[in-house]
């Protein structure tokens, strides 16, 4: 299951990652949609609060996969920046 969040810059993205990555949860999500992913911080905000919720429920680093939606072209610009990080693209 990949679950749609709201976009990093808002408010309720840590609220989604907090109310869906759960005990009885967390083997059930196998990664996220994050939309309007646009810059390398974006990315790297995303790895971190995912990388806070899998070491609290003792997960693997990296355990959950990411769809990014590059929605501007802003996003699409930055497209290589921004898959520098973690990103293995099969």
């Amino acid at each position: 299951m990949f679950p749609r969040v709201n976009e990093v810059s808002s408010d309720m993205f840590h609220k989604d990652v907090s109310a869906l990555l759960t005990q009885d949860s967390k083997y059930l999500i196998h990664g996220f949609m994050v939309p309007k992913v646009n810059t390398s911080s974006d990315m790297q905000q995303i790895d971190e609060y995912l990388l806070q919720h899998e070491k609290k429920l003792k997960m693997p680093d990296y355990n959950y996969k990411l769809m990014v939606l590059f929605e501007t072209t802003e996003g699409f610009s930055n497209i290589k920046k921004i898959l520098k990080g973690r990103f293995i693209i099969d």
